[in-house]
């Protein structure tokens, strides 16, 4: 699933076929049942010869972590039970702002009073400290 902003939630379609020549019935059941946050849709189906069903996996990330689910797959017919492996990094995306003649990360500028005509800048970095691409845009109030 990759990467997961803290606080949302991702899904991900995972597609099982049916490559015998007898009709199954296949449950998929998380293997340890620790946190919540995550859901599959369905859980248990019929499949058909040459069938494709689409699985709907769905994972909430609630603190910047390396998420890790396992899941039983048990079909009908079949004595060994298989294992498939959901994992996605849920992270803080953030944004800074850094001056360039130093101080730190600011959350905020303070141009002070600005009068009619004058001109004021002060240099700055905007830093992605999230390991995604990040979009923004200025607004002044």
């Amino acid at each position: 699933m990759r990467f997961i902003p803290n606080g949302e939630t991702r899904y991900q379609e995972v597609e099982f076929k049916n490559e015998g020549r007898v009709a199954g019935y296949v449950t998929l059941e998380e293997e340890s049942r620790s946190k919540s946050g995550f859901t599959m849709e369905p859980s248990q189906f019929d499949i058909q010869p040459d069938q494709v069903v689409s699985v709907t996996v769905g994972m909430t990330g609630t603190q910047a972590e390396n998420l890790t689910k396992k899941v039983k797959v048990n079909c009908s017919g079949q004595k060994q039970v298989k294992m498939m492996e959901v994992s996605a990094t849920c992270i803080e995306q953030s944004l800074s702002i850094v001056f360039n003649e130093g101080g730190g990360i600011k959350s905020s500028l303070n141009f002070g009073t600005v009068y009619m005509g004058e001109r004021r800048e002060y240099p700055a970095f905007l830093v992605n400290n999230g390991p995604q691409p990040a979009h923004f845009k200025f607004k002044f109030l």
